[in-house]
Order: structure tokens, then C-alpha cells, then sequence
């Protein structure tokens, strides 16, 4: 709905508690919402979150650092273009969804 800029961000419900996964944004970006993460199970702890970093640091093309496990960094549209690599990064959220569905 923004004037410049547009998003859309997936969202798991469990249990009454929404998870937003990530932003899609219209200026070719997928915000990955570690910032958020860190205040529900089991993404709340910091191993967790790291472990997903790992994940997605493991698809080509993505290099987070280490701190943005307590951000919400951006990942170039232009990464996940190839099938492959779009189904690496969803096997990933696959799993997050594992995880929550699991606490």
C-alpha cells in the first residue's frame, strides 16, 4: 500500500499466534525478518537463529554476516531467480514451519 514501495509478507498462524516469515518487497528485495523472530519460540533463542542463518548462507548467493540475526536484512530478488535456488530458500521456511509447528 505504500506510495513508492509495495510488500507482502507470508504469515503462519499456530495456535492463535501469527508468524510473519518475510517481506516481499516491490523494489526487489525478500526482508528476512530475523529482527521479529527473536520474540516468539523457538526463534527466540540466539542458536536458533543462527542456525537459520547458516541455512540460508548455505544458498548460493546469500552472505548475511553474523549480526543480522537481530535485524532484518535484505536479500536481492535476483538471488532466488533461478528454480533451484527459489526451492532451497523454500525447503528453508519449510522447516522454519517444522520448527514453530513443534513448540
Amino acid at each position: 500500500k505504500g506510495s513508492r514501495s509495495g510488500s507482502f509478507v507470508p504469515v503462519f498462524s499456530r495456535e492463535g499466534r501469527d508468524h510473519q516469515l518475510f517481506a516481499v518487497w516491490t523494489y526487489g528485495t525478500v526482508e528476512i525478518y530475523f529482527y521479529w523472530y527473536q520474540y516468539k519460540q523457538p526463534f527466540d533463542t540466539e542458536e536458533k537463529r543462527r542456525e537459520l542463518l547458516l541455512r540460508l548462507n548455505a544458498i548460493e548467493g546469500i552472505d548475511l554476516p553474523d549480526e543480522a540475526i537481530e535485524k532484518r536484512p535484505g536479500i536481492p530478488l535476483s538471488v532466488l531467480s533461478r528454480d533451484a535456488v527459489l526451492d532451497e530458500f523454500f525447503d528453508i521456511f519449510d522447516w522454519v514451519i517444522e520448527e514453530i509447528q513443534s513448540v
